[in-house]
């Protein structure tokens, strides 16, 4: 297939805001379809160069409101963000389930008309999790400064800051809802932009 022409169509400024770390646009779920384009073409054009990363905007500054740092181990990635989890009742979480599995449908069937046999995967959410029983856990990863304290943080301080709480303490939670992807894999992630301690 030859997706040059499609990937042309795309606005000029899709393909460069889709590099940066924090664009200030948001898509709409009709830019998913050509955004795997873009990723597919990049891959059929690679040779031993390295993966470049892309991040779509769908939503931004979601507002989760009041809910509870998770009980998770500490994962930082070697190449890749750190994240932090937190939890909430399911009736709580159902409205943010809706959208983050409509987002992902979406991916998934634009992905699919491209490569068959590769599947989208969604890492943001998880029911009733050993560590977390009776609940709905997010996973929000640190990619860019954080609103903390009253200013921006950058990832390595605010990454300090949350490592300070325990699980269960009370925060206020505002993250970005983005489709990622590189040459070799596609997905639907959350993107931390802003914590407040609840006291």
């Amino acid at each position: 297939m030859d997706c040059s022409s499609k990937v042309r169509l795309l606005p000029a400024i899709l393909t460069s805001d889709i590099s940066s770390e924090r664009s200030e646009r948001i898509w709409p779920l009709s830019s998913v379809r050509l955004f795997t384009y873009i990723i597919w073409y990049n891959e059929t054009r690679k040779t031993e160069r390295e993966a470049i990363g892309m991040s779509l905007f769908i939503d931004r500054n979601v507002d989760f409101g009041t809910v509870e740092l998770a009980d998770y181990g500490y994962v930082n990635f070697a190449q890749g963000p750190d994240l932090m989890e937190f939890r909430m009742s399911p009736e709580a979480a159902r409205t943010f389930i809706d959208r983050i599995d409509q987002v992902a449908g979406v991916l998934a069937k634009a992905w699919k008309e491209l490569k068959p046999e590769e599947s989208v995967e969604q890492a943001i959410y998880q029911d009733d999790d050993e560590d977390n029983p009776g609940t709905v856990t997010f996973t929000a990863l640190f990619d860019g400064p954080v609103f903390m304290d009253g200013e921006y943080l950058e990832e390595e301080k605010a990454l300090a800051r949350v490592d300070e709480l325990k699980a269960g303490q009370k925060i206020r939670v505002h993250c970005d809802l983005v489709a990622a992807g590189d040459d070799e894999l596609v997905l639907v992630e959350l993107q931390l932009t802003g914590l407040e301690v609840v006291e």
